[in-house]
């Protein structure tokens, strides 16, 4: 029995049976560039995951369910089976696995129960979330171990659950555009002192759910990503993410074992125990001409992006409310407008900049603009992925008045909106017939 940390969300368990890892983001970016792994993925970890017979896949966000590791992946001939949580509400991520050329599928409900190889004594069951989003993770049984992966689940679906012998569990908080990408709604100082207080906030939490599920160890888990593109200098400044050490300072009386992952993890059969590999190891950083020129290249295929494009997209919608939003395609450092787009969803339909401003005053309608950079949007729209591609990945800025949560809007544009572009067929096209990003993978690799 083995287990062995990979990066961000990724984890690697191994018996004498099977091998199964955890959203494997190992290169490339998240969010069209928006997101990068802190830290390079080990080339020994990599030849594991190609070794791997199964695949868990949380949910459908780009650092669990990455594009890029997944086609590199599947170029070297993999082939493995994977596990996808079956949500009541409608998802893409077996779609977009289905895409890219894998037919091997498990699907789970929330609370369902699999052995993955008979006889094997390995078994898993399907822990979504309470709170309605399409977001998951795993209780593993292996013999007399229990392991619990809550990945980044905001309300987990965890009664009942206790005695776990180790539980990777989410600490960085960072991973939403709230506030940071709306300073219309908050100024820098408010927008510093919110976080702070939203960074302590995750750490309690932490600690509280170690306790509910009973953990003998617990580990600070999916939150190793940047966001270090020069553009973004603003974005990664401003948006701090809690560190394994902030872990373990938040407490100082506890009675479970904190392991921070980028030290190595292994289990000792002598000790019956979870453990560091390394007492210091430090990691080597993703590499800044790397990030620019994967950003170069999805810039040139998405910069011709048009005004038509997205008139056709929003034509097709079956959104109605009375909210009315403005698209502004801007360059990268939201300096340059290239179009704007006016829409009216009550009426569903395009309107003028006038009757933008019209509206703009009357208090029956909720208004939203949104700056976002027009590769970012292009790749979103041309790959038909919800719009949490730009806003969690720090695309956009936002400005929305009255200053509410548009949650209805939010949600059908990241779970029901409907598309004629193929999932992700731009991009695996691009793949497929200009060798420059897998020349850069291989060579980063």
């Amino acid at each position: 029995f083995q287990i062995e940390f990979i990066n961000h969300a990724s984890l690697i368990i191994k018996t004498e049976f099977l091998s199964i890892v955890t959203d494997p983001w190992i290169i490339g970016s998240a969010f069209s560039t928006g997101w990068f792994l802190q830290n390079k993925t080990k080339k020994s970890s990599i030849e594991q995951i190609l070794n791997c017979d199964f695949v868990f896949i949380s949910h459908s966000h780009p650092d669990h369910l990455n594009p890029n590791s997944l086609l590199w992946l599947k170029n070297k001939n993999w082939d493995p089976v994977f596990i996808v949580p079956k949500f009541k509400k409608k998802d893409f991520t077996k779609d977009l696995l289905f895409s890219i050329g894998f037919r091997k599928f498990i699907e789970l409900a929330n609370k369902e129960k699999c052995e993955l190889i008979k006889g094997s004594n390995f078994h898993i069951q399907m822990i979504q979330d309470l709170s309605d989003r399409n977001d998951s993770g795993l209780l593993i049984s292996y013999k007399n171990k229990k392991i619990v992966n809550l990945v980044d689940i905001p309300s987990p679906d965890i009664e009942g659950l206790n005695n776990i012998d180790i539980a990777f569990l989410p600490f960085a908080n960072g991973a939403s555009g709230y506030p940071i990408c709306w300073q219309e709604i908050m100024n820098i100082k408010e927008i510093i002192r919110f976080k702070t207080n939203d960074n302590l906030n995750a750490l309690r939490v932490f600690h509280e759910r170690v306790n509910k599920l009973g953990a003998k160890v617990a580990v600070p888990f999916a939150g190793y990503f940047t966001s270090s593109l020069p553009e973004d200098k603003f974005i990664n400044k401003i948006n701090k993410l809690n560190k394994p050490e902030d872990v373990f300072n938040f407490k100082k009386k506890i009675n479970y074992e904190i392991l921070n992952p980028l030290l190595g993890l292994t289990y000792s059969q002598k000790d019956n125990k979870f453990k560091n590999k390394f007492k210091f190891k430090s990691s080597k950083k993703v590499n800044n001409d790397f990030k620019i020129a994967l950003r170069n290249i999805i810039l040139k295929r998405y910069q011709n992006f048009t005004r038509k494009e997205m008139i056709d997209f929003l034509k097709i919608q079956d959104f109605k409310d009375q909210l009315v939003i403005c698209i502004n395609a801007k360059d990268i450092n939201f300096e340059k407008s290239y179009f704007q787009v006016y829409w009216d969803f009550y009426a569903n339909k395009s309107i003028t900049k006038k009757k933008f401003d019209q509206i703009y005053m009357n208090h029956k309608y909720r208004k939203i603009i949104i700056n976002v950079r027009k590769y970012s949007l292009g790749y979103t729209i041309r790959n038909s992925l919800p719009w949490e591609e730009f806003s969690i990945g720090f695309q956009a800025r936002f400005k929305r008045y009255p200053n509410l949560y548009n949650f209805s809007f939010w949600d059908y544009f990241q779970n029901h909106y409907n598309f004629t572009n193929p999932l992700l067929g731009d991009y695996i096209d691009l793949w497929e017939n200009d060798d420059k990003l897998q020349k850069l993978f291989d060579k980063y690799i």
